[in-house]
């Protein structure tokens, strides 16, 4: 999951950087964030310089990713459509962490 959110924000500029900060401690940590930071997250964080697409799921790779269970897998979806041509190295790292680690990640 943090594979994830890292090559997100990695890819765009967002609007509130300690916003984007909060949500990638959260995912590193394994915590969820209460329901307003979340909120907060889904209706202020803008994306610059990127196409309304890879925009909006960059937003809902965050979102999703400070979630709790198996909805915070969502973020991995979010984060393919969201870095677009760089997906093919991410899932990589992804598929090489789980051979690493095992599955389930974390547990």
């Amino acid at each position: 999951m943090t594979l994830a959110v890292r090559a997100v924000t990695a890819r765009f500029r967002f609007s509130d950087g300690e916003l984007v900060r909060q949500v990638v401690d959260a995912v590193e940590r394994g915590v969820s964030l209460d329901e307003e930071a979340r909120t907060i997250v889904i209706h202020r964080l803008k994306v610059q310089d990127a196409d309304v697409g890879s925009a909006s799921s960059a937003v809902h790779a965050l979102y999703t990713a400070t979630g709790s269970g198996l909805a915070a897998l969502d973020a991995v979806s979010a984060a393919q459509h969201a870095v677009g041509d760089d997906w093919p190295t991410v899932r990589r790292d992804l598929y090489r962490l789980v051979r690493e680690v095992g599955w389930p990640l974390g547990h």
